[in-house]
């Protein structure tokens, strides 16, 4: 059976793999800067480094770093609009439901960061070579220093002025304080995509002059040889049953997403099932802290008992061959499955007794489904190689 994905040929994704692509950026984008914005009590008094802690405590807590930060890694491996446009979103709600004023300054630094970060997108293999160090170092501490007089001339107080701390000294204060974070968080900026580079290094793609050797050794292998790129992963490609459930022949059951020059195949119908729960977490989340509006447990249980039906329906329909699953339906599916699972965190005890043989029954049902399906397998596998058998031994010798 031959490859779906082809690694000789480039990724052409149609414009609804494309926007698909960017909503989910733009919700990870929104979740890890939400989550890691909220106001942990203990991250307000803890900082990388501190001028004043009066001011730190009123202006750059740890979370806002640890927020920045993580806008540095995703800017450098997503679409800039995605993560501008997730983080925004998020710092706009954040400063709404506070009723805190708008701070433009840090919100400009937002935007600021986002674009320049982007400029210096991962590519792949220049960190773990350190080739052009001093550039990926360069800009990081070149955009910060730009910035700086922003923040010192246009930073907002949210508290007044004694007489033992004029403004001048604040502004100072908190410039530096801005400063030595920021620079600070060059070091673990550049050490996330040097083990990143580190551990992609074995997949990368041949380089010309390995392609060049292998092509002029190529008569050594057998006339068979070519039948093994159906099964064994090419360079550039990480490829493991870990993270897709099925051989490298079956991979139409994945998608690629691409992190430099590897593509990394991923279980359709999983990843689709994780970022549902993913996604319903944070919902959820932004509407019970932000809003106050709290998740009904009926509702919860008659999704629980509904939505499944859905992806049962269309692996089932597929493990016994009545009809194939489409990439789309895997994601759509696998989608409704996370959000399903995750409904399980709502129900209220009242309904723990109904939630169980919900629970049992679906598992029940996977489990008949899951039998049948090894058997047909098992029986188109011996027609297979019936039919081979007998190709093979009814040619004249």
């Amino acid at each position: 059976m031959p490859r779906s994905h082809n690694p000789d040929v480039p990724i052409i994704r149609t414009r609804f793999q494309t926007i698909i692509i960017w909503l989910l950026e733009f919700f990870i984008t929104a979740m890890l800067y939400y989550f890691s914005t909220r106001d942990i009590k203990a991250f307000n008094y803890i900082t990388i480094y501190s001028v004043n802690p009066a001011i730190v405590i009123n202006s750059f807590p740890m979370h806002f770093w640890i927020s920045i930060l993580f806008i540095q890694i995703l800017a450098r491996l997503f679409k800039r609009s995605a993560v501008l446009l997730g983080a925004l979103s998020i710092e706009f709600l954040i400063e709404y439901m506070k009723s805190t004023p708008i701070q433009p300054v840090l919100i400009g630094f937002i935007i600021w960061t986002s674009i320049f970060e982007s400029f210096m997108s991962y590519k792949g293999g220049e960190y773990y070579s350190r080739q052009k160090i001093l550039k990926q170092i360069g800009y990081n501490v070149l955009y910060i220093f730009l910035y700086l007089p922003i923040i010192y001339f246009g930073y907002v107080f949210t508290f007044s002025f004694t007489e033992e701390l004029s403004e001048s000294t604040a502004r100072t204060f908190v410039a530096m304080n801005f400063l030595v974070n920021m620079l600070f968080l060059v070091i673990p900026l550049w050490v996330n995509f040097f083990i990143l580079d580190r551990f992609l290094v074995p997949y990368f793609p041949l380089l010309e002059e390995e392609e060049k050797i292998i092509s002029q050794n190529i008569s050594k292998y057998s006339d068979d040889g070519e039948a093994y790129d159906d099964f064994i992963p090419k360079p550039g490609e990480f490829y493991s049953q870990l993270f897709t459930h099925h051989s490298l022949e079956e991979d139409d059951h994945t998608i690629i997403v691409l992190i430099g020059k590897v593509r990394f195949y991923l279980c359709t119908r999983c990843t689709a099932m994780i970022l549902g729960i993913l996604i319903t977490i944070f919902l959820s989340s932004i509407a019970l802290y932000e809003f106050n509006l709290p998740f009904s447990p009926k509702l919860a249980l008659y999704l629980i008992i509904f939505l499944p039906i859905f992806p049962l329906t269309d692996w089932g329909l597929q493990a016994v061959l009545i009809r194939k699953a489409t990439t789309i339906s895997r994601l759509i599916t696998g989608f409704i499955l996370g959000i399903s699972m995750q409904m399980i965190a709502f129900i209220s005890d009242e309904y723990v007794v109904l939630e169980i043989i919900i629970v049992l029954s679906y598992f029940i049902i996977f489990g008949v489904l899951f039998y049948f399906r090894v058997k047909v397998r098992k029986k188109q596998y011996d027609k297979e190689a019936l039919s081979e058998f007998i190709a093979e031994n009814s040619n004249p010798v």
